[in-house]
């Protein structure tokens, strides 16, 4: 599952709609429909609240921001030894990871 199914999935799991969920997470509904769509995640900061609010392991988001940048479908010999290697960090080191790779693109 990508990173916005994962959310979809969460969210329809819970009835909530887009905008409820924003509520509960101060963003808006713009913000929850750009997740789900896989065009943007939320801050990294977030991410703990939104696993909370959508009763999900923050491990189950980070692997799904993973699999939404490479697609399995189109896999690569380079793409199995970088998800080998994802798999092989804690979630403390995915969380970090993704911040120094925040931090490189901005």
């Amino acid at each position: 599952m990508s990173f916005g199914e994962i959310i979809r999935s969460a969210r329809r799991r819970n009835d909530w709609t887009q905008e409820q969920l924003a509520v509960k997470l101060s963003c808006t509904k713009t913000a929850v429909s750009k997740w789900e769509a896989n065009k943007s995640i939320p801050p990294l900061a977030k991410f703990s609240v939104l696993a909370d609010v959508l009763g999900i392991m923050p491990d189950a988001l980070i692997g799904g921001v993973y699999r939404s940048a490479w697609p399995v479908s189109s896999e690569t010999e380079t793409d199995q030894l970088l998800l080998k290697a994802w798999q092989k960090l804690s979630p403390q080191q995915r969380i970090q990871l993704l911040q120094i790779a925040e931090i490189l693109s901005g």
